[in-house]
């Protein structure tokens, strides 16, 4: 029978989302509502993945690398298992219960080669039962919510199937239309004596030959790991140190996660986008920082999917573009103005030259209602609002607690689309979605 993956897969449910290739292991933070589609596409860059550096581009491309927890996983041929860490995820090594790779106070990732290593534990900061009785299920390819994870790439842990053996031989068949015949034995039908052995993929059977002195057996509770294990950063690689490439030639962040047995691995930060032929003409009024999705509607930096149309915003490129309209202020008399400055609201307000403004007036015949009564801003992708010391205040009433209360003067205030705000003689502004 062909191996399945180059490793065997057992995991313990949990929160924590893994996404699972043939080669491949992401380990993701616990996903939000509404994460399917996202969750399928991510799991399609796992298996299209063709290295480690490879697999964290692709995923840097959706904001990945932003997440303060994140872990992945790699085998080749050449280098065997192969680990990127950050926050919460742990790699170690489950015969002994050493840490052999950490991402605890890692600011960027800590990828580490873990050398001739053929077994490891994947955990996270979940917690959760221990000991032999802990259910754990296996895993081949696909996406499971979970607390651990351990890969198995050792000498006789690989799992086969006789199906792979089928759509072998029987590819010309299914070309042509036809189905191949179950339950069918070799010669007239009878089946073979014993189970069949599993024979490693080509990629597999170097890196298990090297380890086969290596195989030891598994202690059967592997969450209970001995107290006090020192923590460390390099598991020595047995593969003697190849020759330095000439600098000019090597791509840095290829060289970090190919050539290094532990290094910090910062991926390209973020840039804005410009066509050095035809420089971009900074866009006119006030700007912010955000990434655009498919559709060009601009959003927060790391946003995972779009806040107008909610396609995935897989270009995480960091652009300046024109602030887009967060908010619109509705009085109770039909005036309305678009939140995308600096808004100033009352019963005859003025600018106070500190930049563009739009001016929002409401009546007040008694005068109840101070002259530039309050402020509205955009401070980056939040709306706030300010009591510019008004003679009668502001109230502030949340309806999502039904919460009223008074606006502190002169202290900015972090408002969302519902919010209302109560001037005086009945007049009140509501805060509203612009989409």
């Amino acid at each position: 029978m062909r191996a399945v993956g180059a490793w065997r897969a057992t995991y313990t449910p949990g929160d924590w989302l893994v996404l699972s290739g043939p080669t491949s292991l992401v380990v993701v933070e616990p996903p939000g509502e509404g994460w399917t589609p996202l969750v399928e596409e991510l799991w399609q860059q796992v298996l299209a993945s063709s290295s480690l550096v490879d697999l964290a581009r692709r995923l840097a491309g959706y904001g990945l690398d932003t997440m303060p927890s994140f872990g992945a996983l790699f085998w080749t041929a050449e280098h065997g298992m192969r680990s990127l860490v950050r926050g919460a995820v742990t790699v170690v090594d489950p015969a002994d219960g050493r840490v052999v790779a950490s991402g605890e106070g890692i600011q960027t990732w800590s990828e580490v080669g873990l050398g001739q290593l053929g077994a490891v534990l994947v955990r996270t900061d979940e917690g959760g039962p221990a000991g032999p009785e802990v259910l754990r299920l296996p895993l081949v390819v696909g996406a499971v919510r979970a607390s651990a994870v351990l890969l198995d790439a050792r000498a006789g842990a690989l799992v086969g199937s006789p199906q792979l053996d089928d759509e072998r031989e029987h590819g010309g068949d299914r070309e042509r239309g036809e189905s191949p015949v179950h339950g069918q034995g070799r010669e007239g039908g009878e089946d073979p004596a014993g189970p069949e052995r599993v024979e490693p993929t080509s990629r597999t059977r170097a890196a298990q030959e090297a380890r086969a002195d290596e195989a030891e057996t598994v202690p059967e509770d592997l969450e209970a790991l001995p107290a006090g294990v020192e923590p460390t950063q390099v598991l020595p690689d047995r593969r003697p140190p190849g020759p330095a490439a000439p600098p000019a030639a090597v791509d840095p962040a290829r060289a970090a996660l190919e050539n290094a047995d532990t290094e910090l691995v910062q991926l390209p930060p973020a840039a804005v986008d410009r066509d050095p032929a035809s420089p971009e003409v900074p866009p006119a009024g006030p700007t912010v920082r955000a990434v655009l999705c498919p559709h060009g509607h601009p959003n927060p930096p790391g946003e995972l999917r779009c806040r107008d149309c909610g396609v995935t915003v897989s270009d995480q490129r960091v652009r300046v573009v024109a602030q887009p309209v967060l908010a619109v202020l509705r009085a109770s008399d039909g005036t309305e103005a678009a939140v995308d400055r600096t808004v100033l609201v009352g019963r005859a307000p003025a600018g106070r030259g500190s930049g563009p403004v739009r001016l929002l007036t409401v009546p007040s015949p008694a005068h109840d209602i101070s002259r530039t009564h309050l402020e509205v801003a955009v401070e980056g992708w939040q709306v706030t609002v300010t009591d510019l010391h008004s003679t009668n205040g502001t109230m502030l009433l949340d309806p999502a607690g039904g919460r009223r209360r008074t606006l502190p003067p002169g202290q900015a205030v972090p408002v969302l689309a519902g919010y209302v705000l109560e001037l005086a003689e009945g007049v009140s502004v509501t805060v509203t979605d612009p989409r």
